[in-house]
């Protein structure tokens, strides 16, 4: 999931010509997290061009709920007790306005990111863009 706050400025640090197309997206429903995949249509469908749709699509993930947790609470706790929390309650997911990070979502999606890795290692023959991880131990 995508948090539109943040897209906004990712876009804005990465692809700041994309930014009016960004903003419009998500003016749309501006406190909802938004479909990565579906945002990724809509830059592809878009008028934007193809480096624009690229730089903005490669750097998808720097909005996702997954970094924004990763940034703000893994790292947090790494290097000192108490993240000090996140506030989403002015976001709606699944039609709820507010969102709570609990480990019940946390581990879907830690299995979510297991799942992708896997796959996309089968398909690339390489275990996380490593080409010779495999190789490496036979």
């Amino acid at each position: 999931m995508i948090h539109p706050r943040r897209l906004q400025e990712v876009t804005q640090r990465y692809c700041s010509t994309a930014s009016p197309f960004i903003d419009a997206l998500v003016g749309k429903c501006p406190h909802a997290l938004l479909n990565e995949h579906d945002v990724a249509e809509e830059i592809r469908k878009s008028s934007l061009l193809e480096p624009e749709k690229d730089k903005l699509i490669s750097n998808l993930w720097r909005a996702s709920m997954a970094n924004i947790a990763y940034d703000h609470i893994r790292v947090a706790e790494v290097h000192g007790p108490g993240s000090g929390g996140l506030s989403f309650d002015e976001t709606i997911y699944e039609g709820k306005k507010g969102v709570t990070l609990d480990f019940e979502k946390f581990y879907d999606a830690l299995k979510e990111i297991f799942r992708r890795v896997a796959d996309l290692s089968v398909q690339s023959e390489q275990w996380f863009g490593n080409p010779n991880y495999l190789k490496e131990r036979e």
